[in-house]
């Protein structure tokens, strides 16, 4: 089985996956990690120096390449929502988990990292997000199982992981059920 971990940029996607592939004994790939480490530059040069196209097009045959593994635990980057290609491959013998934070968290935790991500190299980083995110919102919805994480602080990836670690052992596992049919929400409280 495939795990995929989805959602805007810093809803703790890296977090959770590496404690969540740990909880499994799984492999895990970040695949912007990937990407940085092939190119030999950050994100955000990539998208300076190459533009976003260049790297969406890196972006989907890295997915289209980690996808093909299985007992794995995939953190994608935050536009791979957006293709549905990289959705059909990531789907594939797998399932597919929304991560959400609320937008002032999500800044929060970029402007922490540093801010470097290219798609907030704006004024107005907060209404950056909030825009993104409601032009998404139909893709994450649709294109990923309805398990919704509100993973609201830093301390919340552990707490996560294993909620979806004992999801995946008790519902999915045993019982085959249908996955679109299902809806899990996990409060971690607010920072």
């Amino acid at each position: 089985m495939k795990i995929v971990l989805t959602g805007f940029m810093g809803t703790g996607k890296t977090s959770v996956g590496k404690a969540l592939s740990h909880e499994l004994g799984y492999e895990f790939v970040d695949t912007d990690v990937l990407i940085e480490k092939r190119e030999g530059m950050a994100i955000s040069l990539i998208f300076k120096k190459k533009g976003e196209n260049y790297f969406r097009e890196v972006e989907e045959a890295t997915v289209e390449e980690v996808s093909r593994r299985s007992r794995v635990v995939i953190a994608t980057g935050g536009g791979v929502i957006k293709n549905k290609k990289n959705v059909d491959n990531l789907g594939r013998r797998g399932i597919i988990i929304w991560l959400k934070a609320d937008p002032g968290i999500i800044l929060k935790r970029v402007m922490l990292e540093g801010g470097k991500r290219p798609l907030l190299d704006v004024q107005e980083p907060l209404d950056e997000i909030n825009k993104l995110l409601s032009e998404r919102l139909t893709l994450y919805q649709h294109r990923s199982l309805l398990m919704k994480l509100i993973n609201c602080s830093p301390s919340g990836s552990p707490s996560i992981s294993r909620q979806i670690y004992l999801w995946i052992q008790i519902i999915l596992l045993p019982g085959k059920l249908p996955m679109r049919s299902l809806n899990f929400l996990a409060l971690t409280g607010r920072k």
